[in-house]
């Protein structure tokens, strides 16, 4: 049934927020992967985004920038769709940290402070 299924997405979800808190990176990776598989089955934007969220902060935890940033695109996009702003700024804040640690100083205060991007 579709609300157990969903129900799935985000249990897998969160124990990938927990293995990550616990610093079981590998664990958290794999659990964001399976729900991110089953988020975009059914279809569920909002879940998509943060999946898309949180694998890109286990990429910068991992050194994978490039990887990170593509990801934080992704979850952009998905959050600008659904016009979810709480999403837009966490994605934006994730973004900042990022430039940050690859020196770009200007672009991470700029990425806090620039508008929505609209499709």
């Amino acid at each position: 049934n579709g609300t157990a299924t969903k129900d799935i997405a985000i249990n897998l979800y969160n124990l990938a927020i927990a293995h990550k808190r616990h610093g079981q990176f590998e664990e958290a990776q794999r659990a964001l992967e399976l729900a991110l598989n089953r988020a975009q089955t059914l279809n569920d934007v909002g879940l998509t985004g943060r999946c898309y969220a949180q694998r890109g902060t286990i990429h910068v935890d991992a050194g994978r920038w490039m990887q990170a940033g593509a990801d934080y695109e992704q979850a952009m996009s998905r959050f600008n769709v659904i016009n979810d702003v709480v999403g837009l700024a966490q994605v934006k804040n994730h973004q900042a940290i990022l430039y940050r640690l690859r020196g770009n100083h200007q672009r991470a205060e700029a990425s806090t402070h620039k508008e929505d991007r609209r499709p």
